[in-house]
C-alpha cells in the first residue's frame, strides 16, 4: 500500500464516520476499501502494470516522440 492510499484509509478511519448516516457509512467503507488495494492499469488485457511502471513507460515514450520530431523536422 502506498503511502498516500495509507493516508487516505486512515483519515477515514480517524473521521467521526459514527456521526454519519448509513449511505455515507457504506460509502466511506467503500473508500477505505478501495484505498486498500494498490493502484494498477491493465495493458491490453494480458499484464497488470503499477502507475508508477506506467508514469515511466509514457515518459520515455514522449521523450522519444519529441527527440524524433526534432530530427525530423529539422
Amino acid at each position: 500500500m502506498t503511502d498516500q492510499a495509507r493516508f487516505i484509509s486512515d483519515a477515514v478511519y480517524h473521521s467521526q464516520w459514527y456521526d454519519a448516516s448509513q449511505r455515507e457509512k457504506q460509502s466511506l467503507r467503500l473508500t477505505m476499501r478501495r484505498a486498500q488495494r494498490p493502484l494498477s492499469v491493465t495493458a491490453s488485457g494480458f499484464a497488470v502494470v503499477s502507475l508508477e511502471l506506467c508514469t515511466t513507460i509514457f515518459s520515455t515514450s514522449l521523450s522519444y516522440f519529441t527527440l524524433l520530431r526534432k530530427v525530423y523536422y529539422r
